[in-house]
């Protein structure tokens, strides 16, 4: 799959760019030394032979000491030059034996083979004096000069460009901080976090997209609150309604209808009772969702106490075993509907997974800094996804029949989300099913980010 990453792009093109920036450097370089050494090997042996000319007549009597004053020894000795001295066509010094046949005269230039080697060479004369001397160059001594030149230069400029995209990527890292920072900032957010996302501090071809997208969450935040307002204002509409039907549907006197009758009745009842039970979990969904907070000290013993056995009825139609254990003295700082939300909805959650006979445990322990208030149930159990999936509204993951409208969780989360209370859920280490567990802060620990609205 081909990636988008614009520091993926970027570190390509500017490889790709150095790359081919050295490549031109090290063929340009190539091209220029080749040609000043063929030129400068050239001067150089055009101007040894005419000096060698010009000593070899001038020292008439010691021709052996002009050669040795114009030809230093590094010359004489070395495998790439030669000289040669002619008289009348007949060879009077020579500083390595040639094999090849010489044309005589001597061309102004040419090249001879000899064995394993290829000799270029010029040729100066003196016709006043009947003398030709030819200087002759190895022909591949100019290119292996070239290639280390080459080579050195290629790897200077290898160097200098590893500087450059090492230098280019820290820059690029830099230039692209503000769009990682603020990738940062976007992923850390939740569904509900849409307040604007700050753009003073980015690039100007950045900013125009975040405006977009503040503009966007803008519009979302307008149509989610028109939208929770409506549910809430219809759910609170629709309480009284449905509970007064309810009451009449209940007063019917059921003796005096005949049997089908009676059962489309008791249909009806059992389908307002869904409904009444529905439309307080969206109140309650709502409240858990809602910034006013009327916090006051609670003891949590007592309190989970008074839940459980405001749930007896639920517990004994099912024939299930609920203990309680707790430490004493177990205070928190807490809205008591807030509490209560978590602490009904956990437990009918609990009741209602559990089996006919089955077994639910309320815990709260003391953790250094946190109160644990943990419920187990012996039902089959959530995975840590299947809790996060069961967290959703309306989501019923295996609910039993009944009148679950897909909220209890949802409510959970919510209000621990409102207080900023960890919620973890595990396998029951005692019952086997369900164990989830709610950490609140002591009453005398709470966060400074904590609101308290009385």
């Amino acid at each position: 799959m081909r990636s988008n990453s614009i520091q993926g792009v970027l570190y390509k093109r500017l490889a790709a760019g150095v790359g081919i920036l050295w490549l031109l450097a090290c063929i340009a370089t190539l091209v220029v030394v080749w040609n000043e050494l063929e030129q400068s090997y050239r001067f150089r042996s055009l101007n040894l032979a005419r000096s060698v000319l010009a000593l070899y007549v001038e020292l008439e009597s010691d021709r052996e000491e002009a050669i040795s004053a114009v030809v230093p020894d590094r010359f004489i000795m070395k495998d790439d030059y030669f000289v040669l001295i002619r008289r009348a066509g007949i060879t009077e010094f020579t500083s390595r034996e040639i094999g090849s046949e010489l044309p005589s005269p001597l061309p102004v230039s040419g090249v001879i083979a000899d064995n394993d080697k290829v000799w270029r060479y010029v040729t100066v004369g003196s016709a006043a004096h009947d003398l030709e001397v030819l200087v002759g160059l190895e022909e591949n001594e100019p290119r292996l000069t070239t290639l280390q030149v080459v080579s050195l230069v290629g790897a200077l400029f290898l160097l200098f460009g590893v500087a450059g995209v090492l230098l280019s990527v820290r820059a690029v890292n830099r230039s692209l901080f503000s769009i990682n920072r603020l990738n940062e900032k976007i992923s850390t957010r939740n569904a509900d976090m849409l307040a604007p996302l700050a753009s003073d501090q980015l690039p100007t071809e950045i900013k125009p997209l975040v405006d977009e997208i503040n503009d966007l969450m803008e519009r979302l935040e307008r149509a989610m609150t028109s939208e929770r307002a409506l549910i809430r204002n219809a759910a609170h509409e629709l309480r009284t309604p449905i509970t007064a039907i309810r009451v009449q549907a209940e007063a019917i006197d059921t003796t005096k209808l005949d049997s089908s009758t009676a059962h489309h009745l008791d249909g009806v009842v059992q389908g307002l009772e869904r409904a009444g039970h529905l439309v307080s979990r969206l109140v309650a969904l709502f409240q858990a969702g809602s910034d006013y907070r009327h916090v006051v000290p609670i003891d949590l013993a007592t309190f989970c106490r008074d839940v459980i056995d405001s749930l007896v009825p639920l517990s004994s139609d099912k024939d299930i075993d609920v203990t309680f254990n707790s430490n004493a003295g177990l205070a928190i700082n807490a809205d008591q509907s807030d509490l209560e939300s978590v602490v009904t909805n956990l437990l009918e959650n609990a009741l209602k997974f559990s089996p006919e006979g089955g077994s639910v445990c309320v815990s709260c322990t003391r953790e250094e800094d946190f109160i644990a208030l943990s419920v187990e149930d012996s039902g089959p159990g959530l995975s840590e996804e299947e809790f996060k999936q069961a967290c959703n509204a309306f989501e019923r993951l295996g609910a039993p029949s009944g009148t679950g409208a897909g909220l209890g969780l949802s409510i959970v989360d919510e209000v621990c989300q409102s207080n900023f209370w960890e919620c973890a859920v595990d396998k029951s280490p005692s019952l086997g099913g369900l164990q989830v567990t709610v950490r609140l802060r002591q009453a005398d620990r709470q966060p400074s980010n904590m609101s308290a609205s009385g």
